[in-house]
């Protein structure tokens, strides 16, 4: 296989003799090509579902929610947390 790069990278990755790009490339290639893979998974999974578009933005907008709950509580409790503790005078 033979890859075609502009002039300004080839040049770049001369800077660089001690990089194996052939086993970058290979890396790069084996992850695209597991991410698709991937992909098809989740496209053929669903394909076969029945939910509506309308379901499934509910179903992101009720994640969304108690994401954001979730760290809005988080937030309070470290704010509560390191707040410093109040002078009171008796």
């Amino acid at each position: 296989m033979t890859l075609s790069l502009p002039d300004e990278v080839h040049a770049r990755m001369k800077k660089f003799p001690e990089v194996n790009w052939s086993k970058v490339a290979q890396r790069a290639i084996l992850e695209k090509l597991e991410r698709e893979r991937e992909f098809q998974e989740i496209e053929a999974i669903a394909q076969k579902s029945k939910l509506t578009q309308k379901d499934v933005d509910e179903i992101g907008r009720k994640i969304k929610q108690g994401i954001g709950r979730h760290f809005r509580e988080r937030l309070s409790s470290i704010q509560t947390s390191s707040s410093p503790p109040s002078s009171r005078t008796e």
